[in-house]
């Protein structure tokens, strides 16, 4: 759905003024315009926004008072990016686990809906991260916002909570589990699991389904991936499994193939920025991001 900020800004005025003659006088309008933007709005949100009662007295309905609370902060979120864009042209970094990491979030970010797909490509730019450096990418400034499933602990760093995570178990096209819809998650927890000794602890936890039986009890076979390719090379062999965010799914190679977890414990996918975090700019695409709904995302 494509928003006319001028027309939300129109319903506003008109939400808080109560009257169209004084909301049109505010906006340096004629009644009749207002009228039409009122209407084209309306068409746009399929809903009924305002009402005329007996002599002309304008009604507001229960649905045009929340979404005239909802348009204020639309309104305020464009005004804010609007100013972040005549601060210095340099791009937000936004860094994702592996190498290869980058590729899957410009996949997904292309298909995102116009405005957050046009705003993401004009201020964003999509770097990959070695496993055994997430920890170090933000420290070293190396980007402005990390994106990663869990909260960091790391001194100096602010975590974001932003959407559900969906996990979905990889295994080779030759293993029993191939070709099954899916499998009890505390099933998939038996089997031996890839495993970066580099990669930060509470993050390669939740990959190796540290939340679904402790992981003193996990069969792990230690590697040193630096990628998603990497892993998705172990696995393909045959011998071991990984986990991974469903957004990996329609990407994977014809030697591996994914099952979905049934019985997964809840997990969320963070951004983390460093807290003294001086561009106005970082701070405005992590809100952009943090606002993204779960059903534009990976579920």
């Amino acid at each position: 759905m494509e928003l006319n900020l001028t027309e939300v800004l129109s319903w506003t005025v008109l939400a808080r003024e109560g009257h169209y003659g004084r909301a049109a006088d505010e906006l340096h309008v004629s009644t009749s315009c207002l009228t039409k933007r009122i209407q084209r709005l309306e068409s746009q949100l399929g809903t009924v926004l305002v009402e005329r009662g007996p002599g002309g007295v304008l009604a507001i309905t229960g649905t045009g008072r929340l979404f005239a609370v909802r348009a204020e902060r639309l309104l305020d979120d464009a005004r804010r990016l609007a100013t972040s864009a005549h601060e210095p042209a340099a791009p937000v970094v936004v860094g994702v686990p592996g190498f290869d990491g980058a590729r899957v979030f410009e996949h997904w970010a292309r298909n995102q809906p116009p405005t957050v797909r046009e705003t993401l490509a004009t201020f964003v730019c999509w770097v990959g991260i070695a496993f055994d450096h997430l920890d170090l990418a933000l420290k070293s400034q190396r980007v402005d916002i990390m994106l990663t499933a869990g909260a960091s602990t790391q001194p100096g760093i602010r975590s974001t909570r932003l959407w559900p995570l969906d996990r979905i178990g990889l295994v080779a096209r030759s293993h029993p589990l191939s070709g099954r819809r899916t499998v009890p998650v505390e099933q998939f927890a038996t089997l031996p699991f890839l495993r970066s000794a580099a990669a930060p602890p509470d993050w390669m936890s939740l990959w190796c389904l540290g939340d679904v039986r402790p992981m003193s009890e996990a069969r792990m076979v230690e590697v040193a991936p630096r990628s998603m390719s990497d892993v998705l090379g172990s696995v393909a062999r045959g011998s071991v499994v990984a986990v991974s965010p469903t957004l990996v799914g329609p990407v994977l190679p014809p030697p591996v193939s994914y099952v979905r977890l049934e019985g997964a414990p809840p997990a969320w996918y963070f951004a983390h920025t460093r807290h003294d975090e001086p561009r106005r700019v970082v701070t405005e695409v992590l809100r952009l991001l943090a606002s993204i709904p779960a059903e534009q995302t990976f579920a």
